[in-house]
């Protein structure tokens, strides 16, 4: 078997993305990404898993007809809609007239509304399968993880789980596609990253999936995203496990946004010290240069969360409010949570960064807040502020 073809009649034929800048227009990806699409031949019939994006198409097609020079592609199941999988499922078409199109009801309702497509479609329902000859595959809905129509597919010879977004991680692939033929180091904390933008909010879906396809033999997971796991296989599910169980390392994430520094040097003396309390994990970070995703990687990553910030317009800092957004909608819990915050004429901020958490299941320390610069009174509280997060982590 060559490099893409890791199992018995399963062929990698997805692509690498080095291009794009922000995914889904939001998160940066300055590894890159892959679209994984994969070609299962059977002695019958043939079916692709997934799609690429549009743009991407060409090499899409190329790889598989890499694979099955003039023979036919008879099915394309489509385990998520979202574009960057669906996205060549048009142009595969015209390609492949006759090609069958397998999918749940909530699949069929967006390839008519995204596509037009409302022929050759074949709808599936749980524990559903489809026989290629010597290979068979089974569906298994997984709604919600992170779209309604969300599914996966599970090789029942080969314990192939195609499992759509979940499982996945950011980062492009340099050759090998199956994490035994690489070095993984790089993924780990892309993994915790993918997690934390896209799926943390769907921690509930995550564990009914698991809880599903428990009894599955799995030997290699397949995801949209990132490489095939197998060697790793154990501890990719046990990082998706704890994470949507919002388990955490002992550590703080002390994330601020500073208009002319004095915020910033709140937060400074604020790491300082929880270092002086014996906390290692400390993780500073500049919500101005740091795109928001890597401060909720480290979030859905460490037990404590402290958020500093200026009042702007007499309101919460813009980009401490699009943070406080972002972990109430990941839906955070488990967490130990405390503010600060700086004014020059109007105060409540720190009441309204408090009031933004309302609804989370997380533990909330005594907010700080100070005017204009920290004074002798403004540092005792920052250190009390550190003292409470230290003994609670």
């Amino acid at each position: 078997m060559s490099i893409t073809n890791f199992a018995p009649g399963v062929h990698y034929v997805g692509v690498n993305d080095r291009t794009t800048e922000l995914f889904e227009e939001l998160w940066m990806i300055p590894l890159g990404v892959t679209y994984n699409s994969y070609l299962i031949v059977g002695n019958e019939k043939t079916a692709l898993i997934d799609t690429v994006a549009e743009g991407f198409y060409l090499e899409l097609e190329a790889n598989i007809k890499a694979v099955l020079g003039d023979r036919r592609l008879d099915y394309i199941v489509v385990n998520h809609m979202e574009q960057d999988h669906s996205g060549s499922i048009e142009l595969l078409k015209k390609e492949y007239p006759e090609v069958t199109i397998v999918g749940n009801a909530k699949t069929a309702d967006m390839l008519n509304g995204f596509y037009g497509i409302n022929q050759g479609v074949h709808i599936v329902k749980d524990g559903d399968s489809l026989d290629l000859g010597g290979k068979t595959l089974t569906f298994y809905m997984t709604p919600m993880l992170h779209w309604p129509e969300t599914m996966m597919t599970y090789l029942t010879q080969e314990g192939v789980l195609f499992s759509g977004d979940a499982f996945g991680c950011f980062g492009a692939l340099a050759g090998a596609v199956v994490d035994s033929d690489l070095n993984p180091g790089m993924y780990w904390m892309e993994m915790y990253r993918y997690y934390a933008a896209i799926v943390a909010k769907y921690g509930i879906s995550v564990k009914n999936a698991m809880k599903k396809l428990a009894a599955l033999n799995l030997q290699y997971i397949a995801s949209t995203h990132g490489p095939v796991w197998h060697d790793n296989l154990q501890r990719v599910v046990g990082i998706y496990a704890d994470l949507a169980e919002w388990k955490a390392e002992k550590g703080v994430v002390v994330a601020y946004a500073s208009m002319h520094g004095n915020t910033a040097k709140a937060a400074e003396l604020v790491a300082r010290r929880l270092a002086e309390k014996g906390v290692k994990n400390v993780v500073l970070q500049n919500l101005s240069n740091n795109d928001i995703s890597y401060v909720l990687m480290n979030m859905a990553r460490y037990n404590g969360i402290i958020i500093g910030g200026t009042t702007y317009n007499a309101e919460i800092n813009p980009r401490v409010a699009l943070l406080l957004r972002a972990l109430k909608g990941s839906n955070a819990q488990n967490r130990i949570v405390g503010c600060f915050g700086c004014y020059s004429w109007a105060p409540g901020v720190t009441k309204k960064m408090m009031t933004a958490l309302d609804g989370l299941k997380v533990t909330t320390l005594e907010p700080v807040e100070f005017k204009q610069s920290v004074g002798a009174d403004d540092l005792s509280s920052l250190n009390a502020l550190a003292d409470a997060m230290a003994s609670k982590i």
